[in-house]
C-alpha cells in the first residue's frame, strides 16, 4: 500500500470526530496539523498500548496464576480452565480453547518452542508482534498434526541455531504467544494436561542445556499522566520496538508531533497550539476506534463480518486498533472468523434489561467450519464474559444438550432470566444491561469467508 492510500486509511477516522471540531471556535491551523497527525498517529499506536497493558497486567506475578491468566515475563504457562468471567487481562477471549501462552523478550537471545503431535485434535499457535499483528502460525492448518520445533529469533539475531530447529523470524523483540487446543468438555481435560506438558517454550540456553528457565523480574510500570499520555505510551514503545522499513515515511510524518521511534514522544519540544491539538485527538481518538468497530467490513442480519485478509493486518491500521479494541490477539481469517453483532433485529442495541433474543439457525444452515463454532456474549462496557448461575458464557455445536426444532433448526435464546422448559437447554444468559456477541468460527470454510454464509438475525422477543 502507497504512503498516500495509508495516509487515506487513516485519515478515516478523522471524519469521524469532524463534526465535533466544527462546532468549536476555528483553531489555529498548527493546532489542527497536530490534531489530524495526532489522531493518525493514536490510530496507529493505540494497539500498542493495549498489547503493553495486557502484558504488565499478565506478568505482574512472581508465580502461575493460571485461572488469572498470569505468568512471570518469560515463563511458558497454561491455564487448566476455560476462561470465564475472572479474565480481565484480555477483553472478548474464547470459550471454546483451552490456553498455554508465553511473553517473551527476545533481545539476548532466540526462544525455541515445542509442540508435540497432537492427532486430530485442533490446535493453533498464534505468534503477535509489538504492534498485534500476526506474523507467523503453528498450527492445524500450517503443519497439521506432528511434531514441530521451531526457534523463535529477533530482529537483530546473527548467531547459530542447533541443527534440526527452524528458524522464525519475529519483527519485535518482544512477542506474545498463544497456543490454543479446542477441548470437548470437562471429560477431555487429563488428555489436554498431557499435551501441555508436552508443550515447551523456553530460552535457546535452556533448551540446549536441558535446563529449567527462570522467571524474569516483572517489568516496571510505567508512570504516565496528563492529557498526552497515551502519546508517551506510543512513543516510547515504537523506541523499544522499531517500526518496520516500509512505515518510515509515516514516521516521518508523526516526527512532526515529536513522536518517533529514535526518540520517543519529546512533548518539550511542542508548541502550546501542538499539545492543544494533540490533547484533543487523544480524547476523539479513542471514540473514533470505537465507532469504526460498528463499521467495520461489511452487515449482514445486524451482524459486522470482518474484512478477510491473510495478513493481520498489513496497513490497514484502523482494522488493527478496531481489533485491538473489541477483540486483541485475534486469529487471522483462515484460523478462525469473528462476526459481531451489537444490534437486535430492530436495530437497537442488545440489552438484557429490556428486551429477550432468538437466534434461529434453518436445518442445514449453521457457520461452515471445518472445526467447531461458538457465539461468546460479553458486556458491553467492559467487554468481558459475564458471571451467571448456570456458568455458561458461550453455546455452540460443541454444547452438550442443545435441542433441536422438529424441522430441524436450532434456536439460541440470549435473555437476563431462564426462558424455561426445553429453552432453557439452548439458553445463553444475558446481563441486564448493554452487550455484544462474537461469533468464532475455527478453520472456517469458503462459504463463510467469501460472503455467502449469512448468519441469522437476533430477533427481538
Amino acid at each position: 500500500m502507497s504512503h498516500f492510500m495509508r495516509r487515506i486509511v487513516l485519515a478515516a477516522a478523522v471524519l469521524l470526530v469532524a463534526a465535533d471540531v466544527s462546532a468549536q471556535d476555528a483553531p489555529s491551523p498548527e493546532e489542527q496539523e497536530a490534531y489530524s497527525i495526532g489522531m493518525q498517529a493514536f490510530i496507529y499506536g493505540y494497539p500498542m498500548i493495549v498489547m503493553e497493558k495486557s502484558h504488565l497486567g499478565m506478568t505482574a506475578t512472581k508465580t502461575v496464576d493460571s485461572s488469572r491468566f498470569m505468568a512471570p515475563q518469560g515463563v511458558w504457562a497454561s491455564a487448566s480452565e476455560l476462561a470465564g468471567p475472572d479474565m480481565k487481562y484480555i477483553q472478548s477471549t474464547n470459550n471454546d480453547t483451552i490456553y498455554s501462552w508465553i511473553w517473551a523478550d527476545l533481545s539476548e537471545e532466540p526462544y525455541v518452542f515445542v509442540k508435540p503431535a497432537t492427532g486430530d485434535r485442533f490446535y493453533t499457535t498464534q505468534f503477535v508482534d509489538a504492534f498485534t499483528n500476526n506474523f507467523a502460525y503453528v498450527s492445524t492448518r500450517t503443519d497439521g498434526p506432528g511434531k514441530k520445533t521451531v526457534a523463535l529469533v529477533g530482529p537483530g539475531f546473527a548467531g547459530k541455531l542447533p541443527d534440526g530447529i527452524e528458524r522464525l523470524e519475529a519483527p519485535t523483540d518482544k512477542v506474545f504467544v498463544i497456543l490454543r487446543y479446542g477441548v470437548d468438555g470437562e471429560a477431555d481435560m487429563p488428555n489436554i494436561k498431557a499435551l501441555q506438558d508436552a508443550s515447551t517454550f523456553m530460552p535457546l540456553s535452556n533448551f540446549v542445556a536441558g535446563t529449567k528457565p527462570s522467571a524474569a523480574p516483572a517489568p516496571a510500570k510505567p508512570d504516565y499522566s496528563g492529557d498526552l499520555a497515551d502519546f508517551e505510551w506510543i512513543g516510547d514503545l515504537m523506541a523499544a520496538n522499531r517500526p518496520p522499513a516500509d512505515e518510515a515515511g509515516l514516521m516521518g510524518m508523526f516526527r512532526r508531533i515529536g513522536l518517533g521511534p529514535d526518540h520517543g514522544f519529546e512533548e518539550d519540544k511542542l508548541s502550546d497550539e501542538q499539545k492543544a491539538g494533540l490533547a484533543r485527538a487523544a480524547r476523539d481518538g479513542l471514540a473514533a476506534i470505537e465507532a469504526a468497530a460498528k463499521g467495520t467490513g461489511h452487515e449482514v442480519n445486524g451482524w459486522q463480518m470482518p474484512p478477510v485478509s491473510n495478513v493481520f493486518f498489513a496497513n490497514d491500521y484502523m482494522l488493527r486498533a478496531v481489533v485491538a479494541w473489541q477483540s486483541v490477539f485475534q486469529n487471522t481469517p483462515d484460523e478462525a472468523y469473528y462476526p459481531a453483532l451489537y444490534t437486535g433485529s430492530k436495530g437497537a442495541q442488545l440489552d438484557g434489561s429490556s428486551n429477550s433474543y432468538v437466534l434461529r439457525f434453518e436445518k442445514g444452515d449453521l457457520p461452515p467450519v471445518n472445526a467447531f463454532w461458538s457465539i461468546t456474549l460479553y458486556d458491553l462496557k467492559d467487554r468481558l464474559m459475564v458471571a451467571n448461575p448456570i456458568n455458561r458464557y458461550s453455546i455452540g455445536d460443541r454444547t452438550k444438550g442443545l435441542v433441536t426444532g422438529a424441522d430441524g433448526s436450532l434456536e439460541i435464546y440470549i435473555q437476563a432470566g431462564d426462558p424455561g422448559g426445553e429453552k432453557s437447554a439452548n439458553w445463553l444468559p444475558a446481563p441486564k444491561g448493554p452487550f455484544y456477541l462474537l461469533m468464532r468460527a475455527y478453520l472456517p470454510k469458503k462459504a463463510m469467508l467469501d460472503g455467502r454464509y449469512h448468519p441469522p438475525a437476533a430477533t427481538v422477543e
